[in-house]
């Protein structure tokens, strides 16, 4: 899921994404649907900072790159030229697309694969720059720092990995995690890493990108007898709190200051959040999931209010 630059949009991704117009009512049930990856499951979903191109991509190891057309109904949510991006990888069935971060600029974007690596793509023209080998497993996150120095990608085989797209290694900055990275962010001044693990660890951990060193470790709430794994996480624009959701349907957030949990939000049993993401005013929070026995999934829209326990705004289906 990614909220468009703009604030006025959300687009999420399953086998299809849909654009959801937060100004008004109009597509609450029928948004601008872009549906050109077929019956693939996406796995990955970026708004180009300049706002006007989306990257997807997921299964079949394609990113495709579009132009949104916010004002067309169901099914046409893009029109012109689209761009695919692919590898000879992706011919063979390997290399499925996990998550993706467009470059400061929006001319170039980077891949993260199940293989471990990552690829990085000309936006405009879909030609393949270079693939870097920085991870011996699933690349699960992905980020571009805020003051575009630098990039850091998490992945299942334990590691937090800061480096410049350059293929240089020795330049490379290691976290050990020691699990299988989940989810990261970066603080919005670039001094600060966050990041959580899909296993037993219920804590987000917070790193110096420059050393690797690790620093606190903030624990959740637990709200169950069931091993609480954390899904997501996402630093507010103005770097006061982390939201991280969960898949014991909680949105938790945590006091960076104070370097402890403050507040919940609760989506009731059986649901689990797979991605959060803070307005870009930093008012509103939008949640992404599932129900657990094959149900709908959402898009919820939460106050960021701390100070009140407010519902969400909206609700809609994602298939």
């Amino acid at each position: 899921m990614s909220w468009a630059p703009n604030g006025e949009h959300i687009a999420a991704i399953d086998s299809e994404v849909r654009i959801h117009n937060l100004s008004g009512d109009d597509d609450r049930y029928l948004p601008p649907t872009y549906r050109r990856h077929g019956s693939v499951t996406g796995y990955a979903l970026a708004w180009a900072p300049s706002g006007t191109r989306i990257a997807s991509g997921g299964r079949d190891g394609e990113v495709h790159v579009w132009k949104p057309i916010l004002s067309r109904g169901y099914s046409e949510a893009a029109t012109g030229s689209i761009v695919v991006c692919r590898t000879e990888e992706a011919k063979s069935g390997r290399g499925e697309i996990c998550c993706i971060a467009w470059a400061p600029d929006s001319r170039s974007l980077l891949a993260g694969r199940d293989t471990g690596d990552i690829v990085q793509w000309d936006a405009v023209t879909g030609e393949c720059l270079h693939i870097f080998q920085c991870h011996q497993d699933d690349v699960k996150s992905l980020a571009y720092a805020p003051d575009g120095t630098c990039v850091a990608s998490g992945s299942e085989d334990g590691t937090i990995r800061i480096w410049r797209v350059v293929e240089d290694p020795d330049q490379d900055v290691v976290c050990h995690q020691n699990e299988k990275v989940s989810s990261l962010a970066w603080s919005p001044d670039s001094t600060i890493l966050v990041s959580a693990c899909k296993e037993e660890d219920r804590s987000l951990h917070f790193w110096d990108p420059l050393t690797g060193e690790p620093g606190e470790v903030v624990p959740l709430s637990v709200y169950s007898t069931k091993i609480l794994s954390i899904d997501t996480v996402s630093w507010s624009p103005d770097g006061r709190y982390i939201v991280a959701g969960c898949d014991d349907g909680t949105l938790q957030i945590v006091d960076v200051a104070r370097r402890r949990h403050i507040f919940t939000y609760r989506t009731g049993e059986g649901h689990s959040i797979h991605t959060a993401v803070w307005s870009p005013d930093g008012k509103w929070i939008a949640s992404g999931g599932s129900e657990q026995w094959g149900g709908n999934s959402r898009v919820r829209i939460w106050s960021a209010n701390m100070d009140t326990d407010m519902p969400s705004l909206r609700q809609n289906e994602e298939g």
